[in-house]
C-alpha cells in the first residue's frame, strides 16, 4: 500500500524555473554574456545550484568563481522571495489535499537549499502541510544522487516499496528510482525534452499524477 507521497520542490510543487534562469542571465548579463534559455533549458535545468555555478564559471570564464556565483544566485533568489514568490504548480492544493484526506503523509525533497525551499513554503503557507522536508542542505550529495530521497524515506520512517515520487527533470527521476521509489514524471516547459525512460509514469499534471497514485493504492 502507498502511504506518502514525495513532491520534488522547483518544478513540481513551484513554477520556478523561469525565475532560476532569469536570475543567471543577469548575473552573466553583468560579465557581458548573453546567456540563452535554449542553453539553460538544454544544460541545466533540474540541476543543483553548485552544479549550474560550476557550468557557468567554467562554460562562460566569468570574473567569479563558481562559488562566488552560487553565492551571489543565493541572495539574489532571497531578495526576490522577499519581495515574491514562485507561482504554485496547477493542482499542489488539491493534491496536497487528497493527502491528507486520505491519510497519507507527505514530504519535499529537493535539490535546492533548505532555507531556499522554506522560504518558498512559506510564502504559500505550506510549510506545514508537509510531514518531512528533505533539503540539498540535509545529505552529502545532491540529486542526481539518491541521498535526499532515503532521507525522506528514513525521515518518514517507511520503506521505498511504501511510496511514490513526483518529479519534473531527468536527474530528479534518476534520484527517486536510484532510491527504489516508485516514480511518477510531470515533465514542464523547461524539461520536457529530457529522457523520462526510467519514470514508471509520465503525466501532464498533479491531478494526473493523484488518479495514478488513487489506482495504487
Amino acid at each position: 500500500m502507498i502511504q506518502a507521497v514525495i513532491f520534488d520542490h522547483d518544478g513540481t510543487l513551484v513554477d520556478s524555473e523561469a525565475m532560476h534562469f532569469e536570475l543567471w542571465r543577469s548575473m552573466l548579463a553583468k560579465e557581458g554574456v548573453d546567456f540563452e534559455q535554449d542553453e539553460y533549458i538544454r544544460e541545466l535545468s533540474g540541476l543543483p545550484k553548485p552544479q549550474t555555478a560550476e557550468y557557468i564559471a567554467q562554460r562562460f570564464n566569468t570574473k567569479l568563481s563558481s562559488e562566488e556565483l552560487y553565492k551571489e544566485n543565493i541572495r539574489l533568489t532571497h531578495e526576490h522571495l522577499k519581495n515574491d514568490r514562485y507561482p504554485l504548480m496547477p493542482y499542489v492544493q488539491e493534491c496536497l489535499q487528497a493527502c491528507k484526506e486520505n491519510n497519507m503523509l507527505t514530504a519535499v525533497a529537493t535539490g535546492a537549499a533548505r532555507t531556499e525551499v522554506l522560504a518558498s513554503l512559506k510564502s504559500h503557507q505550506l510549510d506545514t502541510r508537509f510531514d518531512a522536508v528533505c533539503s540539498r542542505s540535509d545529505v552529502k550529495h545532491p540529486k542526481p544522487a539518491p541521498d535526499v530521497y532515503i532521507h525522506a524515506l528514513e525521515v518518514l520512517g517507511i520503506p521505498a516499496a511504501h511510496a511514490i515520487a513526483l518529479e519534473d527533470t531527468q536527474s530528479g527521476v534518476q534520484s527517486a528510482k536510484d532510491a527504489g521509489l516508485t516514480t511518477i514524471a510531470i515533465p514542464n516547459a523547461f524539461s520536457q525534452s529530457q529522457d523520462f525512460s526510467r519514470a514508471d509514469y509520465t503525466v501532464k499534471n498533479l491531478q494526473q499524477a493523484w488518479q495514478l497514485i488513487q489506482r495504487k493504492r
